[in-house]
């Protein structure tokens, strides 16, 4: 099965200590076991399950996908409604 991918130019690079920068991410359509994890984080913890679901639809580190800005994500949300419908 082919996995379906988009790749995004990030408007607002997300920035490492030592001043790397991520520019470009590839959002890829989540699996089952994607969600699976993602629901593994309880209310109570301060990783959102969107959060997590991001992380692993862009294959970032979850302290990656929190550095994410406002225009950068409502792109991945759009693509990832694509995937979801």
């Amino acid at each position: 099965m082919k996995t379906t991918k988009h790749s995004l130019v990030l408007k607002a690079p997300i920035e490492f200590d030592g001043g790397t920068k991520k520019e470009m991410i590839t959002i890829r359509e989540t699996t089952m076991n994607d969600k699976r994890v993602a629901e593994r984080y309880k209310e109570n913890e301060k990783i959102s399950q969107v959060e997590a679901i991001y992380a692993k639809s862009c294959d970032l580190k979850l302290g990656e996908a929190s550095r994410l800005k406002g225009r950068d994500i409502s792109v991945i949300t759009a693509v990832n409604q694509v995937f979801f419908s």
